[in-house]
């Protein structure tokens, strides 16, 4: 079974952009662009991991990291923060900084979710040195 993994990023090249790039990596991919739409993805169905942007942060951010940090509803998510700067993100979160190198995100991805069932040499025939 593939892993699932939730976008949550404002910008939405960037969420096509990571979707493709997951996608093609074998990995099922749901996105969402504010906190509503995460928060209903995060109750139907099982996340296997979270990319949260930073730009997100305000209310909708902050209301998405109680629910996924310790004691909160989901803290059993995990999350991978994608931040302009890495002052931008809280110490207790993992995070990639933008502009984000497509090997790198899938190297993280694939240790905090194993891999989808391809190995690092199909990754390299993606075409993914661009960065996103």
């Amino acid at each position: 079974m593939s892993k699932t993994i939730l976008i949550a990023d404002g910008d939405s090249d960037v969420r096509e952009q990571l979707k493709w790039c997951l996608r093609n990596a074998g990995y099922y991919v749901v996105m969402a662009q504010d906190r509503f739409e995460i928060m209903t993805a995060l109750m139907s169905q099982r996340i296997d991991l979270l990319l949260l942007d930073t730009a997100m942060a305000g209310l909708e951010g902050k209301f998405v990291m109680q629910q996924v940090s310790p004691g909160g509803p989901f803290d059993k998510t995990p999350i991978l923060m994608l931040a302009e700067s890495s002052d931008e993100v809280p110490a207790e979160f993992a995070a990639l900084v933008k502009p984000i190198e497509p090997r790198e995100l899938l190297e993280i991805v694939s240790g905090v979710v194993g891999a989808p069932g391809r190995g690092q040499a199909q990754w390299a025939a993606l075409g993914t040195d661009k960065d996103i």
